[in-house]
């Protein structure tokens, strides 16, 4: 009985062993449905969050709202863009670090922010640095720009899928008249957390003082700050024209404003999604650029006819003054040894 009892107990134990081997056994090429796993891959969705500080009506939003809808078409609604415009996720700096942990997947944000974190990018920030918009597009299409871009991504996880939304060119709303260099001397300059903006400004002999984007037209309307400094499309958008009635067309700095992702995002998804993203970006760039053009016409107008004071000047006495600037801070390491030079030979 002992023995017959010892019998049946190995017989089951071998069973077991059999049957978890067989549990655990690595499939095959022969046993795997490739076609399985390639169905859950294009079954696949996401949904991300695109944060910027654009307020709505803004060309800039009106192209984030095409990105939205370029998006779900290009991907055939795999991919979902919630956008969240007008400083709703936070400050720039604040999307810009957030995108980074991945705590927010995606932003549109002025290329001048990134100065912080790669410091060839303070460049684009320095006044009067590039000639025109050709100049600015050629350094955007150079080697010198892609090594900038590809250094961002490997150090910060944060990836720029477009580039091309190129803003006007930079002016000042101010409270008061404002018609030349000389007017400046003193002036209470809003500018933002950046570094450069703080340099040009103090150069060009105005007192900069920072202020959150989000509390700028307060700012102008309680005096805390004399003048703002952005693109000239903002001007109408965010009201700046009531507090601040009088422009002065400086011209000074030629911008553009990038679209980014997590980069951990962007590599979790397949080739044709990225490929779709890049494409969506790429169009709604080329769609706020031209509604950029109409807009700054028609609000150049339409400034003149609410009694604003736009006035023109000779930017030849702005180079003069920022010319040593370039030299003093590419000595001081704010870029790459050259890079100005680099740039300027791209002319």
């Amino acid at each position: 009985m002992k023995k017959y009892f010892w019998f049946l107990l190995l017989v089951s134990v071998i069973a077991l062993m059999l049957v978890g081997g067989l549990g655990c056994q690595t499939p095959t090429d022969e046993g795997t449905d490739e076609s399985a796993d390639e169905e859950v891959v294009d079954d696949q969705t996401w949904v991300l969050k695109l944060g910027n500080i654009d307020a709505v009506g803004n060309p800039a939003h009106l192209a984030n709202e095409k990105l939205v809808e370029l998006v779900a078409e290009k991907t055939d609604g795999r991919v979902t863009i919630e956008l969240y415009p007008a400083s709703q996720l936070g400050g720039a700096i604040d999307q810009i670090e957030s995108i980074a942990m991945g705590t927010q997947e995606m932003g549109e944000f002025a290329a001048t922010f990134y100065g912080q974190y790669i410091k060839d990018y303070n460049i684009i920030s320095l006044a009067f640095l590039f000639e025109d918009q050709d100049h600015q597009v050629a350094f955007l299409n150079s080697d010198l720009n892609q090594e900038i871009k590809d250094k961002y991504a490997e150090e910060y996880g944060v990836r720029i899928i477009a580039e091309n939304w190129l803003r006007p060119p930079n002016v000042i709303a101010t409270t008061k008249s404002v018609q030349s260099l000389e007017d400046l001397s003193g002036l209470k300059m809003r500018v933002p957390e950046i570094e450069m903006y703080l340099l040009n400004w103090t150069q060009l002999g105005t007192n900069p003082t920072v202020v959150a984007w989000g509390e700028v037209y307060l700012a102008l309307e309680q005096g805390v700050v004399e003048g703002v400094d952005m693109p000239f499309d903002f001007i109408r958008g965010m009201k700046f024209y009531e507090p601040a009635p009088y422009v002065l067309m400086t011209n000074h700095l030629l911008t553009n404003a990038n679209v980014i992702i997590n980069d951990e995002v962007w590599q979790s998804m397949p080739e044709d999604i990225q490929n779709a993203l890049v494409e969506a970006a790429e169009e709604a760039g080329d769609y706020y650029t031209e509604l950029a053009k109409t807009v700054v016409e028609e609000d150049y107008q339409w400034l003149l006819e609410q009694g604003v004071e736009i006035y023109e000047v000779d930017p030849a006495p702005f180079m003069e003054k920022m010319a040593p600037l370039a030299l003093e801070l590419e000595e001081k390491d704010y870029w790459s040894a050259g890079l100005y030079d680099q740039i300027q030979a791209l002319k």
